[in-house]
């Protein structure tokens, strides 16, 4: 299963959107779950779209999908980081697609690329192609939970907001 997440906010995600159906076209037998409040698409064969989700379902997503393709939130990644089997594939809402407001999902979503926890691609252009690449291959999530590791991330998270204030 495939599951991909556009988090809550009602903002279009056009490009998420894209993703979701084309990922239901090239792994036509496996089981594509698309949460997303603002979508247009609809459910299909092996496309299953979900507005809203308890936290206890998006839980039971997030650790029994092969793949997870995530919206830049914190909470999201941070709950696959601790929860999944792979490493997340971050596509961050970008404020130049009017996505969002800010931008504060694509910098988080970097500085977490640096530290080896996340896929990132920020490039449009490959965006599609690296997801399915992605998809046939994806990196194990090396992230082991414990506040120690928790306490350095929001640490060097901190750091990095205040640099940019």
């Amino acid at each position: 299963m495939i599951f991909v997440t556009t988090g809550t906010t009602e903002f279009p995600f056009s490009r998420m959107d894209k993703i979701a159906h084309l990922l239901s076209y090239k792994f036509p037998k496996e089981k594509i779950i698309y949460q997303s409040k603002s979508s247009s698409l609809k459910s299909n064969k092996n496309l299953k779209i979900i507005k809203e989700l308890e936290f206890s379902g998006f839980l039971s997503l997030i650790k029994n999908s092969r793949v997870i393709i995530a919206h830049g939130g914190p909470a999201t990644i941070y709950l696959a980081l601790s929860y999944a089997k792979t490493k997340p594939f971050v596509v961050a809402r970008d404020k130049k697609y009017k996505e969002h407001v800010i931008d504060q999902q694509l910098h988080f979503a970097q500085f977490m690329a640096k530290k080896g926890l996340v896929k990132v691609l920020r490039d449009t252009i490959n965006l599609e192609k690296e997801i399915l690449v992605y998809c046939l291959k994806p990196d194990n999530n090396v992230y082991k939970s414990d506040s120690k590791n928790l306490k350095k991330l929001i640490e060097g998270l901190e750091r990095l907001i205040d640099s940019m204030i």
